[in-house]
């Protein structure tokens, strides 16, 4: 049943009526109906809303405190790039497990072993609790999958998860709900359970019937927990799913025991409770968020001073933020944040003065800034837009040069987030362990983003100069 009020919480509820031994035998594991209480923000559009001008104030003043402290900006540098590192490849962290004993954590691994890595990463923690709540009289929850939408975690009942077939069928549910989450952009819109043939009949179970989002999470469990099954019955759907499985070339070099081991070992010792991993979770969501606000700002200022060393940082900070935000294109995110750590390298070593690498980043973005700039002045909100030649009449800037080391530093560090972090963990985990794999991918992952972005960028340069431009 799905309700929507003016509270922050909408909640799905679909839970199965209590059964006794005496009212009926005790489901097989692939019949076993209602299964969870899906809970999940709502107004997260109004949230953000609210936080926005709030956020801009308080980077324009982080940013300031950093300007004016080297050592610290060099540190919250280091951490950010370490995070759009890991936006960019693909993640293979296991969830926390709470609260469980040894033999349920036992039957939570062996359900997390047997999905895509891409799926269990889906999950940020899963807690096995005594009971869930219902007020239904006479009713259950036996598991449920909240969503935050810059996080989620799973619940487990204790009591209503004895049987080890319903347990394993209800934690493949609930990861669907989850996994279904991560599908949306920035964590919002387009999840897989609103796109056809889900919400549509034939269904694999009545519980199915229910929403969207029971539809997809049922077919889901039922796909891995009976496949030929589900493509007999629901062909389309298990066709869906059977597509959204199929890992891409990198998540299939990094489903191997290496990267298990290690992301199990990093869920475990991530966090010790819910809100810490939680916490980690969120702040990690939130990098792209920061550094877009953080490019207005810095067009913004450019729009007073005339500066195109904002100016060019801004769009780039805009853009790459935008794309790691999206939690679907952290790839092309990390490609535009390499170009302009290039652009600032070729500067800081004199090959490129601002107004080149100003004018080289222009060349993309000016189409669109004059159709933003002429609309948002329309309204007040924006200054006009002013081209590069008003300020500087008489330059005549490098803008092939600086396209080339762009583009250099973009290709580089796209391989370097990959190639770095995938060596680190192989070679860390050889030397020792997963211990010796998650310090690996830490200095893989920055190792491998700032020398594939130096070297591209180089190269770049280099490329364009011996063509005379």
């Amino acid at each position: 049943m799905k309700i929507h009020s003016g509270s922050d919480l909408y909640r799905l509820a679909h839970e199965a009526p209590a059964r006794t031994a005496q009212d009926a035998p005790a489901p097989k594991a692939e019949d076993s109906g209602p299964v969870d209480s899906l809970d999940r923000k709502s107004d997260s559009r109004g949230l953000l809303h609210k936080l926005g001008s709030k956020s801009l104030d308080g980077v324009r003043a982080a940013t300031d405190f950093l300007e004016e402290h080297p050592a610290a900006e060099s540190a919250v540098n280091q951490t950010l790039a370490l995070t759009r590192s890991l936006k960019a490849f693909p993640s293979f962290i296991y969830p926390t497990v709470l609260n469980a004993s040894a033999t349920e954590q036992s039957q939570i691994y062996d359900v997390l072993d047997a999905l895509p890595l891409k799926d269990v990463n889906s999950v940020k923690s899963i807690t096995m609790v005594p009971e869930i709540a219902n007020n239904k009289p006479g009713w259950v929850t036996r598991g449920r999958a909240w969503d935050f939408n810059v996080t989620n975690y799973i619940e487990l009942s204790r009591k209503e998860l004895q049987n080890p077939a319903d347990f394993r069928k209800v934690l493949i549910h609930e990861i669907g709900h989850t996994k279904d989450y991560e599908s949306a952009w920035f964590n919002l819109v387009g999840e897989e359970s609103s796109k056809k043939p889900f919400g549509e009949g034939p269904h694999i179970s009545e519980y199915a019937k229910t929403n969207r989002h029971e539809d997809y999470a049922e077919t889901y469990a039922n796909y891995h927990v009976d496949p030929k099954r589900t493509q007999e019955e629901v062909p389309e759907k298990f066709e869906a799913i059977r597509k959204s499985e199929e890992p891409d070339f990198v998540e299939r070099l990094i489903d191997r025991k290496e990267f298990r081991e290690t992301g199990r070992w990093l869920g475990e010792n991530l966090a010790e409770n819910q809100a810490t991993r939680n916490g980690m979770q969120v702040v990690h969501s939130l990098a792209g968020g920061i550094q877009a606000v953080h490019g207005m700002d810095q067009l913004r200022k450019a729009s007073q001073t005339r500066d195109p060393l904002h100016h060019y940082q801004g769009v780039l900070n805009l853009t790459a933020g935008v794309l790691f935000g999206s939690g679907l294109l952290g790839l092309p995110g990390m490609a535009v944040h390499s170009a302009q750590r290039a652009l600032n390298r070729s500067v800081a070593r004199g090959e490129l003065t601002t107004v080149d690498a100003d004018a080289g980043v222009r060349t993309l973005s000016d189409p669109i800034e004059k159709v933003v700039r002429a609309a948002g002045s329309k309204v007040g909100i924006l200054e006009p837009f002013h081209p590069l030649k008003e300020d500087f009449p008489d330059a005549d800037p490098k803008r092939v040069r600086a396209l080339g080391v762009a583009a250099g530093g973009a290709l580089g560090g796209v391989a370097g987030s990959i190639a770095g972090p995938y060596g680190g963990v192989l070679a860390g985990y050889h030397l020792g362990g997963p211990v010796g794999g998650a310090v690996g991918l830490v200095i893989g992952a920055l190792g491998g983003y700032a020398l594939g972005t130096e070297l591209g960028g180089r190269a770049g340069g280099a490329l364009t100069r011996a063509f005379g431009a």
